[in-house]
């Protein structure tokens, strides 16, 4: 199974990889200042590290999930699940 986590790279999140680790096969740490999304006319780019990355529609779905979260969280300012 893997896992990542969205951050601003600091040291609490090292810690929380680190401690991930144990629990999944795979863990990615993201620095949220190198993503970039872009909305277009009809579609939507996300860009890391400034590269496209692209997903299948599985992983958009999630993708769409995490992005919903993060802005009702920003407009609750409460943490938000999300669901599988």
């Amino acid at each position: 199974m893997k896992a990542a986590i969205i951050s601003l790279e600091s040291e609490s999140s090292k810690w929380i990889v680190k401690a991930m680790q144990k629990y999944f096969d795979r863990v990615d740490s993201i620095n949220i200042k190198e993503i970039e999304v872009r909305s277009l006319k009809n579609q939507i780019e996300i860009l890391y590290n400034e590269k496209p990355k692209y997903a299948n529609f599985e992983e958009a779905h999630k993708i769409m999930k995490v992005i919903d979260s993060i802005l009702k969280s920003n407009k609750s300012g409460t943490w938000q699940k999300i669901y599988e």
